[in-house]
Order: C-alpha cells, then structure tokens, then sequence
C-alpha cells in the first residue's frame, strides 16, 4: 500500500501556491512580539528587584542566626556588624591575642566577608552598639543570649 501526496495547485495548474508566510504578516507578528515585551519590561524589573531586597533581608536574618549559634557552639562572642556607609554586613568573632586583649575578627571564609545590600535596601541607623570606625553590631553571647537590639 503507498500512500502518495499530490499538490492540488500543481494538478489544477496553479502556480501561485502557498507555501509560506509574506513579509507583510513576518513584520506584523515581529511588531506585536516586540510591543509585549517592552511592555512587560517594567514589570519584570520591578518584581526582580523586590524579590532580591526579600533575599538580601533573609540572607541577614540567617547571618544573624548563624552568629547566635556559632557564639553557643563555639563559646566565644560573635558578632553580626552592619556598615551604613557601605551598606553592607560582614560577621566576626571574639580572639584573644597573645596579651590576652580581646579581638573582634572576621570569621574564616565567606561568612567573615562583607555581603553589600542591594540598592533597594535603606538602611536606616540600627538600636545597636557602635564600634570604633563607625560600624554598629549586634552582639550574641555563649550563653544563646543577644543584645536587646
């Protein structure tokens, strides 16, 4: 059994058969698609924005967690410092030096390095202490206990 497909202009002797789009309808369809998508932009830019200011507050929250359990697990002070100037958050930890003064360091890694705020984040001045070059900080205690703050 064959199947066989016959082009019904070519038997009817029409040679003007369709066999795709015009550029007219091409530019018409390109137009439209063009139009939505600049309209949808604002959109977009506008919900990506306060999705990452929504990250950026969880991600401090968490840091502020992982210092109150680093201070308990660890049994030294930790820190969660706030930079307003920079707009950023970095964490550090008690160290004694070889005095036996006590040191706030950056803890090793990622976690001692300063995360920056997105622009849609304001800080506004923290009910927190004040360090020496202008940063504030919360501090949480071996005991599970944090500043009021």
């Amino acid at each position: 059994m064959c199947l066989c497909f016959v082009d019904s202009a070519a038997v009817n002797g029409d040679s003007r058969s369709r066999a795709g789009f015009t550029l007219l309808e091409l530019m018409v369809v390109m137009t439209l698609i063009a139009v939505l998508s600049l309209a949808v932009t604002p959109v977009f830019r506008g919900s990506f924005s306060s999705i990452r200011a929504d990250h950026a507050m969880r991600d401090l929250f968490a840091a502020m967690k992982s210092a109150q359990s680093g201070a308990v697990t660890e049994a030294v002070e930790h820190r969660v410092y706030v930079d307003l100037k920079q707009s950023g958050y970095w964490l550090a930890h008690a160290a004694r030096t070889k005095r036996g003064e006590v040191r706030y360091e950056p803890l090793p890694g990622r976690a001692g390095e300063v995360v920056e705020l997105p622009d849609t984040v304001q800080l506004e001045r923290p009910r927190a202490r004040q360090g020496r070059d202008g940063e504030y900080y919360f501090s949480f205690f071996p005991s599970g206990a944090c500043d009021v703050a």
